[in-house]
């Protein structure tokens, strides 16, 4: 498991019940207004170059809070440089916008699992494969996760398919 700082904690914590709360108040997408935000101190730890990366995507998302790609890919934008926490409201934000779409379930299960948040992982990867089941990187990582979480008979199964 990796260790987190308090101020990223609590900055993800923040992010996800503003989102929450939009989703909750919504009907369809129209309340989830709220853009995941990053702090300044968050700012402060990239590098220049990453820094305008990231600053690119996030603009796009704030540009377009409704647009699920573009929340979708700020969070893979922060998975890549290791802002795991914000990365997860990104995918969970963009799985809300486009529920129907296979790869932000996949993108948020991966993560979630590799956070050791396998339980949760086991949900959403089901949920993706409820969207296509027949994607083998997502039959062997949730066959995966449930091997992590004991359930041995249906990784079991999982794998042998």
């Amino acid at each position: 498991m990796r260790a987190f700082s308090a101020s990223s904690i609590s900055a993800a914590i923040l992010i996800s019940v503003v989102i929450s709360s939009s989703a909750l108040a919504s009907n369809g997408n129209r309340g989830l207004t709220a853009v995941p935000g990053l702090t300044a101190s968050e700012w402060a730890h990239f590098q220049p170059l990453t820094r305008q990366q990231v600053q690119k995507a996030y603009q796009i998302v704030e540009s377009d809070p409704t647009d699920a790609n573009a929340s979708g890919h700020l969070g893979m934008v922060l998975q890549a440089y290791e802002r795991y926490l914000t990365a997860l409201v990104c995918y969970q934000r963009a799985q809300i916008l486009d529920p129907r779409s296979f790869r932000w379930p996949y993108y948020l299960g991966t993560l979630q699992a590799w956070l050791g948040k396998e339980p949760e992982a086991v949900a959403t990867l089901q949920r993706a494969l409820q969207l296509d089941g027949e994607y083998l990187p997502a039959r062997v990582k949730l066959a995966e996760v449930l091997l992590a979480v004991g359930k041995w008979e249906e990784s079991r199964k999982l794998y042998e398919a």
